[in-house]
């Protein structure tokens, strides 16, 4: 009796787990730009293979694979969210925007500001060259002296793209 409730408890995490995958990775075909991919794959995945291997250590009498499955479950539980931060980052970092709705909302809209492109360095009106005023300090500008309503100028100098300008005064870490 017993084991018959272990069975079907364990089968239903198992095609619970195998079902989000699957929805995981339809957002991963489906949606439009890196972010979105990655908020489809990397919400997802934790919880599906959480499912899929609390159903296996169901399946198996107690001992060392279900303490290895454990293990396996602790391993992805802290590294499964840990990549993805780190390749949203690096996408945020190497300038890759999210694409955003063609109409967004007035009060959901962060305030922009203009900064300077890294290939002509002006201030330029492409949408690829507007930033966060948090991010202003990469480009040498004092974001309290910045006035809301004005688009910024680009700083006189810059340093050459993949260059180091040696100063790390006021960066983020």
């Amino acid at each position: 009796m017993i084991g018959a409730i272990l069975d079907g408890l364990s089968w239903a995490l198992i095609l619970g787990g195998g079902f989000l995958l699957i929805t995981a990775g339809l957002g991963l075909v489906r949606f439009p730009d890196l972010y979105s991919r990655m908020h489809a794959g990397g919400l997802v995945d934790t919880l599906a293979l959480s499912l899929i291997l609390v159903g296996l250590m169901l399946q198996v009498e107690p001992g060392l694979v279900t303490v290895k499955l454990a293990f396996i479950m602790i391993f992805l539980f802290f590294t499964s969210p840990t990549s993805t931060y780190a390749l949203g980052h690096a996408a945020l970092i190497s300038g890759l925007r999210p694409e955003l709705s063609a109409e967004p909302s007035e009060a959901a809209a962060p305030e922009r500001h203009v900064a300077p492109s890294f290939a002509g360095r002006d201030a330029l009106d492409d949408p690829a060259t507007v930033i966060a005023p948090e991010e202003l300090w990469a480009y040498g500008v004092d974001v309290e002296s910045v006035d809301a309503d004005a688009p910024q100028a680009a700083p006189d100098s810059l340093p050459e793209p993949g260059r180091d300008s040696g100063d790390d005064s006021g960066r983020k870490r």
